[in-house]
């Protein structure tokens, strides 16, 4: 059986993810290859399918850098694809056994700590490329089996460690607070349940995702979900005084589960909570990128319920650093959300540095 599977990924023909911009995903129903009760027949069984994945738009859109399908065009996801099994095991590479994983890294030559297959929107059509040879469903005996599909992006983020378990995978992750970190589990959309009856539905759901349900149309979606938090910076400096850079105080270092067979537990873990107990001059150093020195007006965050903002100051002839917290009246700056946080400084004493949060 998987010998055959591994013939039919060496067939030469082209693999893609499939990138859709549509607010509303047409993808069932739109070709004779609709879903109907006669389904419960091997009809296409043997038919060597491609796998493609499609996009649509994140959630909670302009909560972030990257705000839709077309804001990734040009950057990389990685995917990963396991058995809907109890008995899957995650630690398990797709070049190893890809009966119970499908896709990961490993089918282009990663060995050691495996991470997901890598994708790119290219921005030239509404397919993008996978980075290496394709893959194929498994078709024949084998066209039913479902399998779970993972997406993340982690932006240039500092990949540090990659742990794949019985039923998780894991990444050990930095951020400087530039990046955007998104998640997402594919699941089915209402347009590819739209006009199936009550039974359909269930078969739809049992099968996907897998040939079965590929040949009629119904393929992976992916809808991220951003993990940080957006600080939105906006600068008011009154009198003689000059803004010269801005940092934030938040935790850097995290755990992304990437792939869980609890979908609950999917999300991010940050590990560094002992970040409150510095003292400024260390808080400074491990502090969040300085927004005014790339251009930047905004930084990505570790959800919390506060953050300590370290601004720079001159005027007078003086350069200082002032400080202050930063807290949201909803009790918790959240992962999605935007938050747009004032700053007026009015000299470059410790008392000249007001902060509002909208």
């Amino acid at each position: 059986m998987n010998g055959a599977i591994r013939a039919e990924e060496t067939m030469e023909m082209k693999n893609y993810l499939f990138i859709l911009a549509l607010p509303v995903l047409m993808i069932s129903g739109c070709t004779d290859r609709s879903f109907s009760l006669d389904d419960r027949t091997e009809a296409g069984a043997s038919t060597v399918l491609p796998v493609k994945v499609s996009v649509g738009n994140t959630l909670l859109k302009g909560s972030g850098p990257v705000d839709g399908t077309s804001d990734l065009e040009g950057k990389d996801f990685y995917v990963y694809a396991f058995r809907r099994h109890d008995k899957a095991i995650y630690g398990t590479t797709a070049a190893e056994e890809p009966a119970v994983c499908l896709i990961d890294a490993s089918l282009d030559g990663e060995t050691g700590k495996v991470g997901g297959r890598k994708a790119r929107l290219t921005g030239t059509g509404p397919y993008a490329q996978w980075a290496g040879r394709a893959v194929n469903w498994p078709s024949g005996e084998n066209h039913k089996d479902a399998y779970d599909f993972f997406a993340y992006y982690i932006d240039d983020a500092e990949l540090t460690d990659i742990v794949r378990a019985d039923d998780r995978v894991d990444i050990k992750l930095t951020v400087d607070g530039s990046q955007d970190v998104m998640l997402s589990k594919a699941a089915l959309t209402q347009a590819q349940l739209a006009g199936l009856s009550g039974q359909d539905r269930q078969y739809a759901s049992d099968w996907s995702f897998s040939q079965f349900t590929a040949f009629r149309n119904i393929s992976p979606v992916f809808t991220f979900r951003h993990q940080l938090a957006r600080l939105d910076f906006e600068v008011v400096a009154e009198g003689d005084v000059t803004v010269e850079g801005i940092s934030v105080l938040s935790m850097r270092k995290a755990v992304l589960t990437v792939a869980h067979k609890d979908e609950s537990k999917l999300g991010i873990t940050f590990t560094d909570s002992n970040v409150w107990s510095m003292n400024d001059a260390a808080a400074q150093g491990y502090s969040l990128r300085t927004v005014s020195e790339d251009g930047a007006d905004y930084v990505m965050a570790a959800p919390s319920d506060r953050y300590r903002v370290y601004v720079k100051v001159t005027g007078g002839g003086a350069s200082e650093v002032l400080s202050a917290e930063v807290r949201t009246p909803s009790g918790r700056f959240l992962a999605g959300k935007s938050y747009g946080v004032l700053l007026t400084v009015n000299g470059t004493g410790p008392g000249n540095l007001h902060v509002e949060t909208k």
